[in-house]
């Protein structure tokens, strides 16, 4: 009983040290990109955290979009609030769709949520 409780109070400040910080930390809990892209069937419908560092960066009339890369894949992020600079490392929740098909090629897109 004892391990579990150290458990949850680890994993705890962990999450805590996330939110507040945004370091390395963030990654443990961040869903990889790559999985992401490669199985969007398994996060349809369910709020997800992804983090990476922006690539590129800019606004879509009154949306921004950025794309980020985690080390595994990249994703283009559409958003409300302003962009962030290219090279800034982000930590993002939002849901993911799928907007194209063509043949076996899908281009899935991220809604963030709370940045």
């Amino acid at each position: 009983m004892r391990t579990i409780i150290k458990s949850i109070f680890v994993f705890t400040l962990l999450c805590a040290s996330c939110n507040q910080r945004g370091e390395e930390t963030c990654k443990l809990f961040a869903t990889p990109i790559e999985d992401l892209i490669s199985h969007p069937e398994k996060y349809e419908g369910r709020s997800i955290v992804i983090s990476g560092e922006v690539t590129h960066s800019g606004g879509i009339g009154k949306k921004t979009a950025f794309k980020i890369d985690d080390g595994t894949a990249s994703i283009w992020v559409l958003d409300k609030a302003s962009a962030p600079a290219v090279g800034e490392d982000v930590r993002i929740r939002g849901h993911a769709e799928q907007w194209v098909r063509l043949g076996n090629k899908t281009i899935t897109v991220f809604y963030a949520s709370e940045r």
